[in-house]
């Protein structure tokens, strides 16, 4: 697969996403791969204010995008992956590199309604979904979905598209960590945004409820809009709140220092939990995982054999499941145990075996394409 060029251009910084892509540049099995964003103006304002990078160095990846955009229509024989959102008006111009390249749309979206999408247009709504569904039902286009129901969803829009799904990675330190919760109280953890829909109030809520108890200690990693109110959790004994933690390696220790993870995610009108990254790292350290029946944590956990999916305002619902680990060691051990097999799915070597197996096929077609072109051509 020498002769593989990818270029993955989504959203925003796509390589936390595509380690899997990386990693088959890194072996061999494709010959280069470049990351673009999508955005020129949203992502410099992104780099500057939100991930601090300097003035030189966003300035640099916004001329780079931009450059790209005007490349588009002469872009022929590579692999395009293009990451963003439903019905996005950017397909009318990125679309056309679906017609000289093999072209992959990448998606965790399961909601394709027009209430429910990032971004509407008005008038031009249907115009824009004709143009969605003339790129994406192209014979040479492939939809891979990063979950099950992602993939259900978006096949419904484009049934005649193939749709494959792969999801995304859980990097390796958290596999290779050594668990260090023996002898401890048991923990509980979140790791997440401190905003609202990430339900931090339900978090304060649960935590009111059970950090009184001695066997009990809460962890909390992130931060947010909502740091000054975790902060004040810290007045009990039993909640360490640990901030933003930059390493994975320290990220994967303090998984390994607690029994479970709590996803009390709330939707919105334009959003739920659509994988959640932090549901297969912590399996990878073997923790069970209680988290609020959204389309992402549904795709991952089976309820009650390597975790618990509840309902996402019950705060008893969430009590009983903690507790039900808490009290019960052997319900735990057998949890955790089924909650690390089921993360091996999502190890580098796995999804990178999918990535591979699906650009395999894609070359394959393309040679018979082009031998079946040269025999009709030399037959004129």
């Amino acid at each position: 697969m020498d002769s593989l060029d990818v270029i993955i251009v989504h959203e925003f910084n796509g390589q936390k996403y595509f380690e899997a892509v990386s990693k088959l540049q890194e072996s061999g099995e494709i010959n280069s791969l470049r990351f673009v964003e999508s955005s020129v103006f949203k992502q410099l304002i992104r780099n500057l204010f939100r991930d601090r990078l300097s003035l030189v160095s966003s300035i640099k990846r916004a001329v780079r995008n931009a450059f790209f955009r005007l490349q588009v229509p002469s872009i022929k024989e590579k692999v395009i992956i293009l990451g963003i959102p439903p019905w996005d008006f950017r397909m009318l111009w990125y679309g056309m590199l679906a017609k000289n390249n093999y072209f992959i749309y990448h998606t965790s979206w399961p909601n394709w309604n027009l209430d429910t999408v990032p971004r509407q247009y008005g008038p031009f709504n249907p115009f824009l979904r004709r143009r969605w569904h003339h790129v994406l039902q192209s014979n040479a286009v492939q939809i891979v979905g990063v979950a099950s129901e992602a993939a259900k969803r978006v096949d419904q829009h484009f049934s005649e598209a193939e749709v494959t799904v792969i999801p995304h990675v859980v990097s390796a330190e958290f596999s290779k960590v050594a668990p260090t919760r023996l002898g401890r109280s048991f923990g509980i953890l979140f790791v997440g945004e401190l905003i609202e829909k990430k339900g931090i109030g339900l978090l304060t809520e649960l935590i009111k409820r059970l950090a009184d108890l001695p066997t009990v200690h809460f962890g909390i990693v992130g931060t947010g809009p909502l740091t000054p109110l975790v902060k004040t959790l810290e007045k009990s004994p039993n909640v360490t709140v640990y901030g933003k933690v930059g390493s994975r390696e320290k990220l994967a220790e303090i998984y390994a220092q607690h029994h479970v993870l709590v996803v009390p995610s709330q939707k919105t009108k334009r959003w739920e939990e659509l994988f959640g990254m932090v549901i297969v790292e912590a399996m990878s350290v073997g923790l069970p995982v209680v988290a609020s029946n959204h389309i992402g944590p549904r795709s991952i956990i089976t309820s009650q054999e390597d975790g618990f999916l509840v309902s996402e305002n019950s705060i008893d619902e969430f009590v009983q499941a903690i507790q039900s680990l808490n009290e019960n060691s052997d319900t735990w051990k057998t949890l955790s145990h089924n909650a690390q097999t089921k993360a091996g799915s999502y190890s580098l070597e796995a999804v990178s075996a999918q990535w591979l197996t699906l650009l395999s096929s894609r070359q394959k077609l393309t040679e018979v394409d082009s031998a079946s072109q040269a025999y009709s051509q030399s037959t004129l």
